[in-house]
């Protein structure tokens, strides 16, 4: 006689209506988003907990396995808590053997020649002198003895890097002398003021990936992007460094925008046209991560959701932080793997200071200890290993209860160490943003990632069908999907 036994329904499933009675379902912890139609929802609705061995239809037996697997239903000694544990464990133990790191920001300079008073980075900026060519050296001799990935992720940024443009050509050389077998990367974020042709052919020889910022068409960025000397806007400066990029063959591809009160007016689906024009194939864009802002949450809301459906359209990539929750959704999971906010604070990256202080990235303050240690900061009981611990899905207090807790997980760290009043008004931010996003997205048949179709033998449940689409500049997006009309008999919605 087979065994007898019950599983109960979750209580952390999120409900989303999107059209013709479906509904979007996922498990605020665990994400594994799936679309049901009206029937099958309300079948999965009337199921508060089911009892094996089971006694239903070759269809609904389907779907309640489907469920299962995906964090639906629990026997009663186990829930989400269970997976959540087990997965932090394997990851800490990962962590601290060094099988997570891979990427390093240097800090080479802290110092910048713009003063943008929207600029996290302006708005701390120390008196420290830039960092040694020694030190820099050091710091990636240490990153790599500790690494176990193989590789190495490296980026110059911070402040203005073109700075201290030497010690990012001799920490380059260095890196390809002394580790020539490591799986490299290598990239820099710069304002590009300061490129001249010498550097323009440097970063074009070496392959160095270069990214810029570029906060909108000319009104748009020089009302908040202007030289620290002399307060004038930085636009057309800009443009004529890009241009001499290109000329070495070196093109930006795209840029990153900061939206803040004195320029947020400037941007929506024509500005997409004007990237698109210009030939950028990937847009960056955020609203001021730090600052306070006058413009509603709402508002917000619709100016990104107006420019992704453009950029859509045009085949452009359109991301940004406000992105994280909804990636996150939509293609990642507990019960496959560990992931957080951002890499910082999984234990993926780390950045180091002018001083040789470790951080979680190159906009937070809180110091994790000299790189020297940094063996030490990763082992049970190091700074870093507690920030990452306490910043896993399931362990931020104040995020217990919310509907994207296991996709937002925290929030960006940096704006909660600037102001707890801008990250609580974040956290409505990325609440309403996400939703949005997951009923549009839900709601295009063109967009659906995985189309659950009869055949194959996966405990009864149907192989999924791979249709990849766009986010690959940030982390491809795969929503999983549950299409009941394709097997169940019902009507397509």
């Amino acid at each position: 006689m087979r065994e007898s036994y019950t599983l109960h329904r979750t209580n952390n499933c999120v409900v989303i209506p999107i059209r013709n009675g479906s509904h979007l379902i996922y498990n605020r912890l665990l994400n594994n988003p799936i679309v049901l139609d009206s029937d099958s929802f309300a079948f999965f609705m009337s199921l508060t907990f089911i009892t094996f061995p089971l006694t239903l239809s070759e269809d609904k037996h389907e779907l309640v396995i489907f469920l299962i697997e995906n964090g639906y239903f629990f026997k009663e000694e186990t829930d989400e808590s269970t997976i959540l544990k087990n997965s932090h464990t394997k990851h800490l133990s990962d962590l601290s053997s060094g099988k997570t790191l891979v990427a390093l920001d240097l800090r080479i300079s802290e110092k910048c020649n713009f003063g943008c008073k929207h600029c996290i980075v302006g708005q701390s900026e120390k008196s420290k002198p830039l960092m040694k060519e020694q030190m820099a050296i050091d710091a990636v001799n240490a990153f790599m003895a500790c690494s176990k990935t193989g590789g190495i992720d490296l980026h110059f940024g911070n402040a203005e890097p073109f700075l201290n443009f030497n010690v990012l050509q001799a920490t380059y050389n260095h890196l390809n002398e002394h580790y020539p077998d490591a799986e490299k990367r290598v990239s820099v974020n710069t304002n590009l003021s300061l490129l001249n042709e010498a550097k323009a052919q440097f970063l074009t020889q070496s392959g160095i990936t270069t990214y810029v910022s570029l906060d909108g068409e000319k009104p748009a960025n020089d009302a908040i992007r202007i030289f620290k000397k002399g307060g004038v806007g930085t636009y057309d400066v800009v443009m004529e460094k890009m241009s001499l990029l290109e000329k070495y063959g070196h093109p930006i591809e795209g840029i990153s925008v900061t939206a803040t009160d004195q320029n947020y007016q400037f941007f929506g689906p024509n500005f997409i046209d004007w990237c698109h024009t210009r030939g950028y194939t990937s847009l960056g864009f955020d609203f001021d991560l730090i600052n306070p802002l006058s413009i509603s949450v709402d508002e917000r809301v619709e100016i990104l959701h107006s420019m992704w459906i453009r950029a859509e359209e045009l085949g452009m990539e359109f991301f940004g932080t406000w992105m994280t929750p909804f990636i996150n959704i939509t293609s990642k999971s507990i019960m496959q793997e560990e992931y957080a906010f951002c890499k910082g604070i999984h234990g993926r990256a780390i950045s180091i200071d002018g001083d040789g202080q470790i951080h979680i990235c190159g906009y937070s303050d809180t110091m994790l200890g000299h790189f020297s240690k940094l063996h030490e900061s990763i082992q049970p009981g190091g700074k870093l290993y507690a920030l990452v611990e306490s910043r896993l899905v399931g362990n931020v207090s104040h995020c217990h209860g919310c509907e994207i807790e296991g996709a937002c997980a925290g929030q960006c760290y940096a704006t909660c160490e600037s102001s707890q009043q801008k990250a609580s008004e974040q956290c409505i931010f990325y609440r309403k943003v996400t939703k949005k996003f997951l009923e549009t997205y839900a709601g295009m048949e063109e967009s659906w990632h995985y189309i659950i179709q009869k055949g194959g033998d996966n405990h009864g449940f149907p192989q999924a069908q791979s249709s990849p689409r766009c986010f690959h500049a940030v982390e491809a997006s795969e929503l999983l999907l549950i299409s009941p009309w394709k097997w169940m008999g019902f009507s397509k919605f």
